[in-house]
Formats: structure tokens, sequence, C-alpha cells
């Protein structure tokens, strides 16, 4: 089952913006080069971001197929993107690459997320009006006590509880 319009098109525009993040990270351009030395991230580890940020990108586009999936991927994204973040602040790298593309993409990444949590969180399965607990069906009675369903048996008492609950 595909998402609604209103509810897919986010995470695919996160995605799209991963790809084109990790493509050009392949061979950096100098800003990219200059962002990446100046919070001290080690040379050799740079192809790890690339890696990174494709995967995201086939998460949130598995994640419209799997509501489940880009709610993780979106969640990992922002922890991504806030490291970065601290990345930069514990360098004390302030430049144009900070404000503009590493909070950029935080700020992004959050909106996305937080409506992928909105609009796919319910088909997921998970209704926090649900209760947690709702294996053992009770009745209220006449004066507000709440009764075990007479065909319910709780373990360890044949034939149900006679213990009354107080309804609350």
């Amino acid at each position: 089952m595909m998402p609604t319009l209103e509810s897919w098109w986010p995470a695919l525009v996160l995605a799209v913006l991963l790809v084109v993040d990790a493509g050009m990270s392949v061979r950096p351009p100098r800003f990219i080069r200059d962002c990446l030395t100046g919070v001290g991230f080690p040379r050799p580890w740079w192809w790890v971001l690339i890696v990174v940020k494709t995967l995201a990108a086939v998460g949130l586009v598995a994640g419209l197929w799997f509501p489940g999936v880009a709610l993780a991927v979106g969640c990992g994204v922002v922890a991504y993107f806030y490291c970065a973040a601290a990345a930069h602040v514990r360098a004390r790298f302030f430049g144009q690459a900070f404000w503009l593309n590493c909070l950029g993409m935080l700020v992004v990444s959050i909106v996305v997320t937080a409506t992928i949590a909105l609009h796919w969180w319910p088909s997921c399965g998970m209704n926090a009006a649900r209760p947690i607990n709702n294996a053992v069906p009770t009745r209220a009675t006449r004066d507000g006590w709440m009764r075990l369903a007479d065909d319910v048996s709780v373990p360890g008492t044949p034939g149900g509880s006679p213990r009354p609950t107080r309804a609350g």
C-alpha cells in the first residue's frame, strides 16, 4: 500500500538530498573538504559518510512501503546531523558550511522525521489511545466496580476472578 502524497513526498525529498550529498562527497568540492577538515574528521574515513548517506536514502525509499523503516531511518538521519553539528561546535568551526549545510540539513531531517511520525505512525499499528493490556475484558456494574467478564479465566483462579477492581 502506497501512502498518500501528503505523507511520502517529504521522505522522498530528504532521500534525494542525501543522494546528492553522497554524490558530491565522492569527489568533494572545496566547501565539503574544508568542512570535514575543519571539524577534524579524518580523511581515510570520508568514504563512510558516503555509505551512511546512501543507505539512509535507500532506507527512506524503502520506508514508502515499510513505514517503520522510514521512521527509524529518519531518526538515524537526525542523529547523524546532530552529531555533525556537535562536531562543528566542538571544533569551533562556524563557517557557512555549519549554518547552511549542517544546521539546514538538521532542520530538514527533523521536519521530515516529524512528518513521517505524524502521518505513518498510526499505520504501524501503534495507537497511543489503545490500552497496552486489553487482553482481559471487563464489564462495569452499577456500584462502579469493574468485574472480569464471566468467560475469562485468570491464571491461578479457576473460572475467573471473584475479586472486583475499582473502576477508575
